[in-house]
């Protein structure tokens, strides 16, 4: 998601209401490697109200947030629970990237 949609939360014009894509197993990381300890998932997601911004939301748990099934054969809409932003440099891409981080998620029907 771009800087222009939120300041570390989301901005009033910017409804809470994302579209996941993709669920992802987010690991511990020691020395500079992976570890086989889930620290949580990361979602991918777009944002309808921020014209489509793609955007990674973390979530610490132990369990799949959401039913991995189901997202594999349509994409879930969902609201986020305490979200905030970071930020980080990606050297790779060579600019700054935002990810979100949530306490919880919760399926919009």
């Amino acid at each position: 998601m771009k800087a222009k949609h939120f300041n570390l939360v989301l901005k009033k014009e910017i409804q809470n209401e994302f579209i996941v894509t993709a669920m992802y197993k987010d690991l511990e990381w020691v020395d500079g490697k992976p570890t086989d300890k889930i620290k949580g998932y990361k979602l991918k997601t777009v944002c309808p109200s921020a014209q489509y911004d793609e955007t990674i939301v973390k979530i610490e748990c132990q369990n799949p947030p959401l039913d991995e099934d189901a997202l594999e054969k349509n994409p879930i809409k969902v609201t986020f629970e305490n979200l905030t932003f970071s930020s980080y440099y990606n050297s790779n891409l060579n600019r700054t990237e935002y990810v979100g981080k949530a306490s919880g998620v919760k399926v919009i029907n």
